[in-house]
């Protein structure tokens, strides 16, 4: 044996070493998280230094140490590409009017007699092609509590439905920031997380569907509000049923159990297909900007500014560096 593999050897820490190691890793991150209000990243790294330190303090060679970080790392490689794929994936649907196809539908479907359950059942759709249930509610949401003081309803009951529809659309979202982050860190996919999930949300969700038919109806219909969201999407993108051919692309992959980065690198090519032939986009390099910095349009509300704007490569970085740290 060499000196090198000798100096790799391994150590048992004792219990009160693993103790201190736990506890000073827990204040840190308490101090500075919930006391000081800081991002994560800095804690999380600070808490990684410390805890470094401690193992080479209590005999661990420095060999050891850096094989798990390493290890830690090659971990998040995975995670990492698929939430850099994501981003790019929600700017092209963005870009190829999928998303705002989607939009148009799902409110034109809207039903003022019962009006609640619309509510909740739209911005389940939203949260869930958004993957962002903070964005759903204060765009979305904001617009639907509004029509609710105008057609009768109270406005409480109403955002009940906004928040319950876009936390669950957020929670179930193979797009949304947090399920991949929890799966990344549970070491499991993200099939298998939403799977997993479903046995508790579904049952919960189907409930709050069945108590929103009973509440919250209406006799009233005043929808200028989302006819203008309709009017502004329409201003920019050509509504055309063939733009969710993406959206269907994607989900045949998923049926057909392909490995999820072939089945999101076929959402994105299919998604700058539709960009192509039914928007009439073929600017190669405004694809790539978009793919890298999110679709940026031109609206007149900010409801759907706020909405449609969003998606690229760098609206995952802080994620991505929150797993690769973690």
């Amino acid at each position: 044996m060499n000196t090198n593999d000798e100096h790799s050897v391994k150590q048992p820490l004792r219990f009160v070493q693993s103790v201190t190691i736990f506890a000073v890793i827990i204040a840190i991150l308490l101090l500075t998280i919930l006391g000081w209000g800081a991002q994560p990243h800095i804690p999380l790294l600070t808490a990684t230094v410390a805890a470094g330190c401690l193992l080479l303090l209590f005999g661990q060679s420095w060999n050891l140490v850096e094989r798990a970080l390493i290890k830690g790392l090659q971990a998040s490689v995975m995670p990492a590409l698929l939430l850099s794929l994501i981003g790019i994936l929600i700017a092209v649907w963005m870009m190829s009017g999928t998303v705002p196809t989607l939009l148009v539908y799902g409110t034109s479907w809207f039903q003022p007699q019962w009006f609640t359950i619309s509510a909740l059942l739209l911005t389940v759709i939203v949260s869930m092609f958004v993957g962002s249930s903070v964005t759903t509610v204060g765009t979305f949401g904001v617009a639907l509590i509004g029509m609710s003081n105008t057609m009768g309803v109270h406005p409480a009951i109403v955002a009940g439905a906004v928040v319950s529809g876009a936390c669950f659309g957020d929670k179930m979202s193979p797009l949304s920031d947090t399920t991949n982050f929890a799966s990344a860190v549970a070491r499991v996919s993200i099939p298998d997380h939403i799977r997993n999930m479903t046995k508790t949300t579904v049952p919960a969700f189907l409930i709050t569907c069945i108590a929103f038919l009973f509440f919250g109806s209406s006799a009233q219909s005043n929808m200028d509000q989302l006819l203008s969201m309709q009017q502004d999407i329409r201003s920019v993108f050509h509504i055309h049923p063939l733009t969710l051919l993406p959206l269907a692309v994607v989900l045949i992959a998923a049926f057909k159990r392909l490995p999820i980065i072939i089945t999101m690198l076929l959402g994105i090519g299919s998604g700058l297909l539709v960009t192509a032939l039914i928007q009439g986009d073929v600017n190669v390099p405004q694809w790539m900007e978009v793919m890298q910095g999110g679709f940026q349009g031109s609206f007149q509300m900010e409801e759907v500014s706020r909405i449609v704007n969003r998606g690229g490569l760098q609206s995952m970085t802080w994620a991505i560096s929150l797993i690769a740290i973690a």
